[in-house]
């Protein structure tokens, strides 16, 4: 996390374990750090809501980018427990860093059930030599997929552009 954000092992950060529902049923655990030179009190604030609103509304801190890669693991027992799934379950695992401009806000673990979050990608071939790829990531309520909120974006090499959709399924907390 210090390599991540960019600040020294003897600089204060504040450490925030979160989980996070979809219409009441547990989708996530969100593991995040924010440097204190940041956000001085955030502690201080209610962190059941959109964190990323706090940082721009009370800091000035606009979270324009994110850097992350996915990946899948088993599940292990707390975080089976955690998020009501068994043991050994598959979880896709997000590991973020989001920036505010140049400067690095947030580092995050993230770990989603998979029967209930899903991350999808068209890869399309372009007239220049870097690959774009166009980003689906959606929240599933229930197995018919009524309830559904979507994130799209695009994704070319260097950069990953985030815009929101209409959420019917609405997340307990932070929705970014």
């Amino acid at each position: 996390t210090t390599s991540a954000l960019q600040i020294r092992a003897a600089d204060k950060a504040y450490h925030v374990k979160r989980l996070r529902l979809a219409d009441g049923v547990p989708i996530s655990v969100d593991d995040a750090w924010y440097p204190q030179a940041i956000a001085p009190g955030l502690d201080a604030h209610d962190l059941t809501q959109s964190i990323y609103t706090l940082l721009r509304t009370e800091y000035g801190q606009t979270i324009d980018r994110a850097e992350q890669s996915i990946g899948a693991i088993s599940s292990d027992g707390e975080l089976a427990r955690v998020l009501g799934v068994p043991s050994g379950t598959p979880l896709l695992a997000f590991d973020r860093v989001a920036f505010a401009g140049a400067t690095r806000v947030e580092h995050s673990y993230s770990w989603y059930r998979s029967d209930r979050y899903q991350v999808q990608m068209t890869v399309t071939e372009t007239a220049d030599a870097s690959e774009v790829s166009d980003v689906r990531q959606s929240e599933y309520a229930g197995q018919d997929g009524s309830h559904r909120g979507r994130t799209t974006g695009t994704v070319t090499r260097r950069s990953v552009t985030v815009t929101a959709r209409d959420e019917r399924a609405r997340m307990s907390a932070d929705d970014e």
